[in-house]
């Protein structure tokens, strides 16, 4: 039989190790961050922590990893059909936990912009994402939302590449904080509008002029 306590105190250290990391992370940054001081912050041994992760670039793929299965969580929350609210609901909820944790993500943009094409942590932030797009994107096609010609994988690159130069904006001061979450929104919705078509496009133009609500899931109908 499996032993589900021994598996519930693995998962407890897990979920300990990266909540440290990102402590860690937030407050002396990537660079600062060492595998020892990780360690007796997450009240395990050295020799634990090297035995489930190698180095802390491995540890912070996770860190960050585990971050953003939440956050693509919460969005479905928000929205659980895959269409174009689900696309902008997963900024927004971006928006919010930026705005939430300003140290943590600006540590974790900075690793990202210093990263070359093939590390990790860029297929993670980059590419991953970007995947992640795809099956929203194929719902809209599905419902004649999208003009015809409208490549997929295209437009979640661009999708993706448009937020983090709208998080790079925030770094270099040109997008105040406090409106970051409407920028992330603001964007997507127009570059999704530009590929848009009939209803859906009315209904984006409509978003693009209120103002941001608040985030709450929206409860499913019943049958």
């Amino acid at each position: 039989m499996p032993d589900h306590a021994g598996t519930e105190r693995q998962r407890a250290r897990r979920d300990r190790i990266l909540q440290a990391t990102r402590e860690l992370v937030t407050s002396v940054g990537y660079e600062g961050l060492t595998m020892r001081e990780l360690a007796a912050r997450a009240q395990v041994s050295p020799t634990t922590l090297y035995n489930l992760y190698t180095n802390k670039d491995e540890l912070l793929f996770a860190a960050v990893g585990d971050h953003m299965s939440g956050s693509l969580q919460e969005a479905r929350a928000l929205a659980p059909d895959p269409g174009y609210e689900q696309l902008v609901r997963i900024v927004e909820v971006l928006g919010v936990q930026v705005q939430a944790t300003p140290e943590y993500a600006e540590a974790i943009a900075k690793a990202l912009f210093q990263a070359g094409p093939e590390d990790a942590l860029t297929r993670l932030l980059v590419l991953r994402t970007s995947q992640q797009c795809l099956p929203s994107l194929q719902a809209m096609a599905d419902a004649r939302q999208l003009r015809p010609g409208v490549r997929h994988d295209r437009t979640a690159h661009l999708l993706v590449d448009a937020s983090w130069g709208c998080m790079f904006g925030w770094l270099k001061g040109m997008v105040p904080l406090a409106d970051l979450r409407r920028e992330l929104r603001d964007l997507r919705l127009s570059i999704l509008m530009s590929m848009a078509q009939g209803e859906a496009r009315r209904h984006m133009e409509e978003w693009l002029d209120s103002e941001p609500e608040n985030l709450r899931p929206r409860r499913r109908s019943r049958a």
